[in-house]
């Protein structure tokens, strides 16, 4: 909401300084108001630059894990994950999201065929999921997991295989 008033605000400073510098060569405002947005513009290119190659391996466990459940998984088989949108373009399979409690879930994983349960703290997972898979239990076994340290973070991926 801001950037048209900011745009506006640098505009027409930018032409108030043109104007001031006309007065001493004709060419002058022109000359260092195209300087200075030469400078502006490959200011932000290598800011945008750098933001992009610092992002570019930031969900690298949410591709290992979809890549590694395209290999371990058959077609016709699907996952529960809250990262839709990844695991669904990794893996190549029917993704689902997690349901809103424990008898909701297995009822998906019973009508859906889920061989699958993908829990991440990348996206949001239901909280009651993080304390139901953190103990071990009859239904769900752990498989693969991905996790990368961050420093005070620890980003997480694990797979869990349903127990038929």
């Amino acid at each position: 909401m801001a950037f048209p008033a900011i745009f506006l605000i640098i505009g027409i400073g930018l032409e108030k300084l043109a104007g001031y510098l006309k007065k001493y060569h004709k060419y002058l405002g022109v000359i260092v108001v195209g300087l200075l947005l030469i400078f502006g513009g490959y200011q932000m290119f290598t800011n945008a630059n750098l933001i992009i190659k610092n992002k570019v391996g930031s969900y690298s466990d949410l591709k290992n894990v979809g890549e590694w459940l395209n290999k371990n998984s058959f077609p016709g088989e699907a996952i529960l994950s809250g990262a839709l949108p990844q695991m669904t373009y990794y893996s190549e399979r029917a993704v689902f999201p997690n349901a809103g409690n424990l008898t909701a879930e297995l009822d998906l994983i019973r009508e859906k065929n889920v061989r699958y349960v993908v829990l991440t703290n990348w996206e949001k997972d239901p909280p009651w999921a993080f304390s139901y898979f953190s103990e071990p239990n009859e239904f769900f076994n752990p498989v693969f997991q991905s996790v990368t340290d961050y420093g005070e973070n620890k980003m997480f991926v694990v797979v869990f295989e349903v127990k038929k």
